[in-house]
């Protein structure tokens, strides 16, 4: 599976209907379309003594939680489901009342606000007015730009971490959970398999990646990433080939999703869809950032604000993340005057 810019898993997965498909002895692989994108999961059970039965019944159900996993946390999570837990209770804060999430929303926005202070408001989930916006399909009305802007922004958010309920400073604010979503279900999958004694597995949420031991006499899962293309329609070619176990990866990066926003001049002029949290609008600069740290929702988060800090102050946010986490590695790309820039603390097998 090849995405530009992006971690990629080194194997083809296929297009049949979820299950658990024998790969190799002892290898299983699985994949399940989810929140309009596909979990795919790989696990090996070297070592575990089980009859054929046993095998299949462990498959199922590794097959059925995970599925389950991803519905219960889109039925929290998601932005385009009017009854998802978000959006019931975004309604609730238009009417000035406090709204009561349950732990596992309250989780989330714990995560949230960490990720808002530490990444100096770079990683901003309270931005759901202004992507709802830029998924229209038909051209926005001026002072519709406007309202918005005016409706996003954590700051907006008074999140009370002991008391476990928030209210909103003005009417209309919408949460975006895409920049910590995916990561934040690679996780639980992962936490899932772990308690079925299955360690050996990577789980790969479009991109955003938990990445167990490494499989037998190997120094670890084999993923690539790719050089940042200049153009759409540009030959994805490979930057970084390296291999990974006990940790989460993550990339984000305009490749693949572009969208108009306020600074359009045109219905086709489109930029990023990650957003600048000062602007409110989508970054424009060409680049996408690679960020491994221990879990894939950190990875995930790291990865957005260091999008966005690409046109603040890179140098300075990269320092700061090897000191918060020293085991973190990062590979970030841009274009500055035509010239691809790479940045990368990895290897030396950087080509």
């Amino acid at each position: 599976m090849k995405a530009v810019g992006c971690a990629s898993l080194a194997w083809i997965l296929d297009t049949s209907p979820a299950r658990a498909i024998s790969i190799a002895e002892d290898a299983f692989e699985v994949k399940i379309p989810l929140m309009g994108s596909l979990l795919s999961i790989r696990w090996i059970l070297n070592g575990i003594e089980k009859s054929k039965e046993s095998i299949r019944l462990l498959n199922q159900s590794i097959l059925d939680e995970a599925q389950s996993i991803g519905e219960h946390w889109n039925n929290i999570l998601s932005d385009y489901d009017t009854e998802s837990e978000a959006m019931r209770l975004a309604k609730i804060c238009d009417s000035g009342k406090s709204a009561w999430p349950s732990e596992d929303f309250a989780s989330v926005l714990d995560i949230a606000d960490k990720w808002y202070r530490r990444s100096q408001g770079t990683l901003d989930v309270a931005l759901g007015a202004m992507t709802a916006l830029r998924r229209k399909r038909s051209p926005v009305h001026p002072n519709d730009w406007v309202y918005a802007k005016m409706q996003c922004g954590w700051n907006l958010v008074d999140w009370e971490p002991c008391r476990r309920g928030f209210r909103f400073a003005v009417v209309g604010v919408r949460f975006d959970f895409g920049a910590i979503g995916k990561g934040l279900v690679a996780d639980k999958v992962y936490e899932m398999l772990l308690s079925k004694g299955v360690d050996c597995c990577i789980v790969n949420f479009s991109g955003n990646m938990r990445i167990g031991r490494a499989p037998p006499g190997t120094e670890g899962w084999p993923l690539s990433i790719d050089f940042l293309k200049k153009q759409d329609d540009a030959e994805a070619t490979v930057c970084q080939q390296d291999r990974f176990h006990d940790c989460g990866i993550a990339t984000s990066g305009d490749s693949w999703q572009r969208f108009v926003d306020a600074s359009s001049e045109s219905f086709k002029d489109r930029t990023s869809h990650i957003l600048d949290p000062r602007t409110k609008n989508g970054i424009t600069m060409r680049q996408s950032s690679t960020i491994v740290c221990t879990t894939a929702v950190d990875s995930d988060a790291a990865a957005t604000a260091t999008c966005v800090h690409h046109v603040r102050d890179l140098a300075g946010w990269l320092q700061r993340l090897s000191d918060w986490d020293p085991r973190c590695r990062w590979l970030t790309q841009s274009y500055d005057n035509d010239e691809l820039v790479i940045r990368s603390n990895f290897s030396e097998r950087i080509r």
